[in-house]
């Protein structure tokens, strides 16, 4: 066992990735899922390099639960959005947890 941190992240990222989804062609059909714009990371601190590895991670998630398609993360405008990913976070959290890793 082994106590992990997990960081919750909420973004405001639906308005990047309702442009970025307005400018694709493509229709999809996707499964309601809740929590759609937040993501919880798994971080063994709270380091500002590790809280800004945790934002790149989740808003990556989250783009991919918007657009169900992980093609979206070759996306050049996507990449850029990912590198900055602080500027698109709302809210975060930190939970500890104990956890059994295999």
């Amino acid at each position: 066992m082994q106590l992990l941190k997990f960081f919750q992240v909420h973004t405001h990222a639906h308005r990047f990735l309702l442009l970025a989804l307005l400018a694709s062609s493509q229709i999809a059909q996707a499964l309601p899922i809740t929590d759609l714009y937040s993501h919880e990371v798994a971080v063994s601190g709270n380091s500002d390099a590790q809280r800004n590895e945790a934002f790149k991670e989740a808003l990556a998630a989250v783009i991919v639960k918007v657009t169900g398609n992980r093609r979206w993360l070759e996306n050049s405008a996507v990449r850029r959005a990912i590198a900055n990913a602080q500027s698109y976070v709302e809210e975060i959290g930190y939970e500890r947890r104990t956890v059994q890793i295999p």
